[in-house]
């Protein structure tokens, strides 16, 4: 194994025991430490999709819980508090937006963003959608927190895509009415439209092949919840 695998590898598995340790409540102290002292070059080592989506999702749900666990308010808690790495401050919104939904603009905005340099080459090269199934903000119409693993993380967003579906989905023939989260009209966009939406269901059998519903979205609901593991 060369050196630059070595590095990769050591990276991706610093964000999986740190994520570890923020759901077994242990002392995170040291190895966040170890995380913010990454270098620059050594962070662009991850320079696959996979590395990149692995390592910002375990990084991204770790993060919020201990701002949580923190007090942070939770007006600003994805805007403020950043995590620092190689000098450069991230907050959770540059990495669920700006690096795992590459350069998109906050849905509530609507507007673009230019997000700065450090973040625009750390975003992925291809939007997916299926990360909205994976990053945990605490609320009761998230989806559970699971380790994500770069050689693995194809399947594993599949496994969560499915999950979060099953569960938030009604399909209802005799209507021919499809009830989904509005977590997907929020993001209705990454997902290619309402038109791309039925795609996905189909995809995932959910929904016959050969349906054409009516497609109505259902409150999302923001309470809060204790961190649920996968």
């Amino acid at each position: 194994m060369n050196t630059g695998e070595t590095i990769r590898k050591d990276i991706l598995k610093q964000a999986e025991d740190f994520l570890y340790k923020v759901k077994t409540s242990k002392d995170v102290g040291r190895l966040g430490t170890s995380l913010s002292r990454i270098s620059w070059t050594e962070l662009l080592r991850l320079n696959t999709d996979d590395m990149r989506k692995a390592f910002w999702i375990n990084m991204y749900n770790a993060w919020f819980q201990i701002l949580v666990a923190r007090g942070t308010d939770r007006k600003i808690i994805f805007t403020a508090s950043p995590f620092q790495f190689a000098d450069v401050d991230l907050s959770l919104d540059e990495m669920e937006h700006g690096i795992l939904r590459k350069l998109k603009p906050h849905p509530s905005s609507g507007t673009p963003e230019k997000y700065p340099e450090p973040v625009q080459q750390l975003a992925v090269e291809k939007e997916d959608p299926r990360i909205h199934f994976a990053l945990n903000c605490g609320q009761k119409s998230c989806p559970p927190i699971a380790f994500y693993h770069a050689e693995k993380v194809e399947q594993q967003l599949d496994w969560a895509t499915v999950a979060y579906l099953q569960q938030e989905t009604s399909f209802t023939p005799k209507e021919n009415l499809l009830e989904v989260n509005e977590l997907l009209r929020w993001y209705q966009a990454d997902f290619s439209g309402e038109a791309g939406i039925l795609q996905m269901l189909k995809q995932y059998q959910l929904i016959p092949e050969n349906s054409k519903p009516l497609l109505r979205f259902t409150p999302y609901d923001h309470s809060l919840t204790p961190m649920d593991f996968a």
